[in-house]
């Protein structure tokens, strides 16, 4: 027994600390890793060769699968600048949640470069209060802004693994809220790389077997 006292007694500080912080790493949110720029907001971007491609067709291209990606081209493009050769869309993708976006793309001689960002989302929510008899139902759109909630994740998480965050929701910040949270970061990564595919596949087409 004073063997075991003793032993406690010179154990570091750091070896209870590690363990009491363990138990709030459960509690930590697992979520997409995003690009975020210096301002906080989320840009992804991505850099393309195109060997043989002129900056000409390669704009030609970029405006046929805007065309075929979207139900209006006139109506998402908010930029047609052929001379410096840049084309910017502003889009949403309609689903669970309602997800806006900007694409720009920047086109020069055998590359081109992409660039997704200012994404907000749009969901139709319906609150009702099931306690009262004959209660009301609202229905509304609820906007959410990744650029904002994905700093929120991080904060959260840090605040966990520190000891110190509010997995309790005494501020209003409970786990279930940043679970939702994470979903809808979750859409954000999931579309950026679904349409970084489909530009890509569309933009480095080759003519061969296709050259009337």
């Amino acid at each position: 027994m004073n063997k075991l006292l003793f032993i406690l007694l010179f154990l570091p500080f750091s070896a209870f600390s590690q363990k009491d912080l363990t138990k709030y790493d459960k509690d930590t949110v697992v979520y997409a890793p995003l690009p975020v720029d210096s301002t906080g907001a989320i840009v992804f971007r991505r850099v393309y060769g195109a060997p043989n491609t002129p900056k000409t067709e390669l704009y030609a291209r970029a405006k046929i699968w805007t065309a075929i990606a979207f139900r209006s081209a006139k109506n998402v493009i908010q930029l047609d600048d052929d001379q410096k050769n840049s084309l910017i869309i502003k889009g949403v993708q309609e689903g669970g949640y309602n997800l806006w976006f900007t694409i720009q793309f920047t086109i020069k001689d055998n590359k081109f470069r992409v660039l997704i960002s200012q994404f907000w989302i749009e969901r139709l929510e319906v609150t009702s209060y099931p306690l009262v008899i004959g209660g009301p139902t609202t229905r509304g759109f609820v906007k959410y802004y990744p650029d904002k909630e994905y700093n929120e994740l991080y904060e959260y998480n840090i605040n966990v693994k520190n000891g110190s965050g509010d997995i309790n929701g005494e501020n209003g910040i409970t786990k279930h809220h940043v679970k939702q949270i994470a979903s809808r970061i979750q859409v954000v990564s999931d579309f950026a790389n679904a349409t970084f595919q489909e530009i890509q596949k569309a933009m480095q087409q080759s003519a061969k077997g296709d050259d009337f």
